[in-house]
């Protein structure tokens, strides 16, 4: 038989663990990647391929919600687009697509490697974008700096520029 305490408790782990909480803020993670494609489909163009030279590809490029890893949007392109071709359109489409329950959620974040942002849009959304180089060191270095800016509590907002 279960007694009082028994049953507080697995509330208490009801309202804590198994429900999620109201988002307050949304983090994106937006990145691209090159598909080859072998044969003649359809809106595949020969552009940058670090692995098969001279084929045609296509160069989509996804949006994830950080905190859930959810995808959010995605965007298929030719292979010679560019990385940030049309990343400000991209980013408006993501966030019309931020549900009615989120709607007091801010976008804090904008991370990535590749988009080059228009000062005009960053300094018109207030966001903060975060560039992540490649180079394996180099984010480990930052994710590092990221962790001792944490400790610190600190509660500004940065932006990172190449």
């Amino acid at each position: 038989m279960l007694n009082n305490y028994t049953l507080n408790f697995v509330g208490y782990c009801l309202q804590f663990f198994a429900l999620p909480r109201k988002r307050t803020t949304l983090v994106f993670d937006i990145d691209s990647v090159v598909i080859v494609i072998y044969g003649k489909q359809a809106g595949a163009r020969v552009g940058y391929n670090p692995k098969k030279h001279g084929r045609r590809s296509y160069h989509p490029i996804f949006c994830f919600e950080a905190h859930f890893q959810e995808f959010w949007h995605g965007s298929l392109r030719p292979g010679d687009a560019g990385a940030s071709t049309g990343a400000v359109p991209f980013i408006k489409r993501c966030l019309v697509k931020v549900p009615k329950e989120y709607i007091g959620a801010t976008l804090d974040t904008i991370r990535t490697d590749f988009l080059v942002l228009p000062s005009q849009f960053v300094r018109k959304h207030n966001r903060n974008i975060v560039k992540l180089p490649h180079d394996y060191h180099y984010q480990k270095e930052f994710l590092e700096a990221g962790r001792w800016i944490e400790k610190l509590k600190l509660r500004e907002k940065f932006r990172f520029c190449k």
